[in-house]
């Protein structure tokens, strides 16, 4: 009984990719390294997108239960078979990605990018100012000698 024909179609792909890196792997790594870095950017955009969302629309403090409620508002989707995910996963999503943490104290879930943004501004302002400071010093000093 011959194989259907998708798997004979994929079969062909995979015997020819193996030959292409046999041939020129220089070329078919440059093509690995560009398709790892798109999907890098891509990850990383829909991170940030995530982010934002949170910052703009959740408080900086959650009781569980609002967690969970928030948890099941955003829409998050397997890209491939368009079908929910689980809302574990996502939330395993988010403490790794230190967007959330529980404060044990207070039983609260925190909303840690409000934090996130306010130390982005604060090291932009300090950067600012310590990048006059050199130059407030070294102008001193060429007066002084």
């Amino acid at each position: 009984m011959p194989l259907p024909k998708k798997v004979r179609q994929r079969f062909r792909l995979a015997n020819n990719r193996r030959k292409a890196w046999k041939k020129n792997p220089e070329l078919m790594e440059s093509i690995r390294q560009r398709a790892t870095n798109r999907a890098k950017e891509k990850k990383d955009s829909k991170n940030l997108l995530l982010v934002e969302m949170i910052r703009s629309e959740w408080p900086t403090e959650l009781s569980p239960g609002e967690l969970k409620q928030r948890l099941l508002t955003i829409d998050y989707y397997n890209p491939v078979t368009k079908k929910r995910r689980n809302v574990k996963s996502l939330f395993n999503r988010l403490v790794r990605r230190k967007i959330i943490k529980f404060n044990f104290e207070r039983r609260l879930w925190l909303n840690l990018t409000h934090e996130q943004k306010e130390e982005n501004q604060s090291t932009t302002t300090n950067a600012q100012a310590d990048s006059t400071i050199p130059r407030q010093a070294t102008e001193g000093t060429e007066q002084n000698t």
